[in-house]
């Protein structure tokens, strides 16, 4: 018994080895903090008009939506003029800042296309994706009243995120908006955002917190011990924890009533994960290794 249990540390121990450079890398990672605000009033704007936000209130803005549009005539080649109307609804990190997104085209037009993010959904540079300064949202053009195009990948949607990559201080931090955007770009509404106050750390759409400034002896504490992920809450008695791998998706999600929960993650293949727990205030994450049995 004692040789078979020798046997089982040593294999357990040549698979921490194998991703010793992992835990170095996330040894002193704090756990993240959201920051949240309500756009209050919602901000709309319709045609030739710009909305400017400044994420994290510093100063300086970080994107700008804004709808372009234009009316005119053009000559047909039969010598006959055409009235006609074009709007473009789009969104632009401004500096250094990116938005997610990739290239798209609709009949020949090539564009960057701002991806939405569902609700629950990891924003993050675990995502292998194209980041876009210029996004097109929206659009629509109309020749002699009739509509020749209406569409767009944001056309019609209604309280979806946008991701943005901004910097606070020189480092990168991740946020979310909330907007809606109406049929052919007729309107840009901004409802709501967030981001995270942690550095490098992805955030998850949707997720809020009323608090602005972190109060660290309220983090919960949050540690992986082989399959098992240990929880304990200190400003409530309960919590709700999600369970990310490394590109987004949710292995692993449920609640706890008590402030102190164990909770098995056996079904989950070894590795680094992005452990998520709200407390009904804050939200905080941890990278942590599960050890699989």
């Amino acid at each position: 018994m004692k040789m078979k249990n020798k046997n089982n540390q040593l294999k357990r121990l040549a698979q921490y080895t194998s991703a010793s450079a992992a835990f170095l890398a996330m040894h002193n990672e704090a756990g993240a903090v959201v920051s949240y605000r309500d756009i209050d009033p919602d901000s709309t704007i319709n045609s030739n008009d710009t909305i400017l936000l400044d994420i994290d209130l510093n100063g300086t803005n970080d994107i700008m939506f804004w709808i372009e549009s234009s009316a005119g005539t053009i000559e047909t080649p039969g010598g006959e003029f055409v009235p006609y109307t074009y709007r473009f609804a789009r969104a632009s990190a401004l500096g250094y800042n990116v938005l997610i997104g990739d290239n798209a085209s609709n009949s020949g037009y090539v564009f960057q296309n701002a991806y939405q993010f569902l609700s629950g959904e990891l924003i993050g540079d675990t995502l292998p994706l194209y980041f876009a300064d210029d996004a097109f949202l929206a659009g629509a053009i109309i020749s002699s009243g009739v509509p020749y195009y209406s569409g767009g990948p944001w056309s019609g949607a209604d309280g979806k995120f946008i991701g943005i990559r901004f910097k606070i201080d020189g480092f990168h931090h991740w946020a979310w908006i909330r907007l809606s955007v109406g049929t052919g770009g007729s309107f840009i509404t901004v409802e709501e955002l967030a981001y995270d106050m942690s550095a490098d750390i992805s955030i998850t759409a949707g997720i809020m917190s009323a608090v602005e400034t972190p109060i660290q002896n309220e983090k919960p504490e949050i540690y992986a011990e082989g399959s098992n992920i240990h929880i304990h809450v200190k400003n409530n008695e309960a919590f709700t924890y999600s369970i990310f791998n490394l590109s987004g998706k949710i292995m692993q999600e449920g609640n706890s009533n008590v402030a102190s929960a164990q909770v098995s993650c056996f079904a989950i293949p070894s590795g680094i994960y992005i452990v998520q727990v709200f407390d009904g205030t804050l939200a905080y994450k941890e990278k942590l290794f599960i050890l699989s049995e």
